[in-house]
């Protein structure tokens, strides 16, 4: 995000993506990876990410 609001550019969907990061970082702490992010949100709104086979 850094680099686009360096250079002025409109970057509604990274803006948020970092926003709810953040979020997520603060309350699980800071050296999470992406697996940790998206179960997080998988158990915060009751849905799994994972293809059924």
């Amino acid at each position: 995000m850094d680099t686009a609001k360096s250079i002025g550019a409109f970057a509604p969907l990274g803006e948020r993506a970092s926003e709810l990061w953040s979020a997520v970082a603060e309350q699980l702490g800071f050296d999470l990876d992406q697996t940790q992010i998206a179960l997080y949100w998988e158990e915060a709104n009751s849905v799994s990410l994972t293809a059924e086979r």
